[in-house]
């Protein structure tokens, strides 16, 4: 597989990863993993940076569900949740673009997309339309997308 990479300034390939999924699907296990792996092998070559999960981000001290919020207020929620994603993804992009000596991996734990899941089916379009957006566009961002189902088994016999 082939994957298109963008180069910044200096030439330099720049390549967005995506680990997608629902909870407990291996997310964070298999971009630890194959952050890891990168660096081990390919260190000297290779800058790796990781983007965290903005939902667990702000979850994690906030304790709000999206499942309790409703109306305007869901509606809100659901738009900066994504604006939040973007702009953790841009100070990466901004990284990646200013790096001088090593090609850049970004890994994504989780996409733009993910809070799509829980929003209403007709709230979505209404919250592309407001910031001026679309799927297609949010997925442009991105030179590979995987989508886990499953925890993957993660040892030492297995390799990338």
């Amino acid at each position: 597989m082939q994957i298109r990479a963008r180069r910044n300034s200096y030439g330099k390939k720049v390549v967005k990863v995506v680990f997608s999924g629902g909870p407990c699907s291996g997310k964070s296990s298999s971009v630890a993993h194959v952050k890891e792996r990168i660096q081990e092998k390919y260190g000297d070559q290779w800058k790796c940076y990781t983007v965290a999960e903005a939902a667990s981000v702000l979850n994690s001290t906030s304790r709000v569900s999206a499942a309790e919020l409703i109306g305007p207020c869901l509606k809100h929620w659901q738009r900066d949740m994504l604006e939040c994603v973007r702009m953790f993804e841009k100070v990466y992009d901004d990284l990646a673009s200013m790096e001088p000596a090593r090609h850049t991996i970004i890994f994504c734990d989780g996409a733009t997309l993910d809070a799509k899941v829980s929003t209403p089916r007709l709230m979505w379009p209404q919250i592309m339309d407001e910031m001026g957006t679309s799927e297609r566009q949010l997925m442009a961002s991105y030179d590979l997308v995987l989508v886990l189902h499953t925890a993957p088994n993660i040892s030492e016999t297995n390799s990338i």
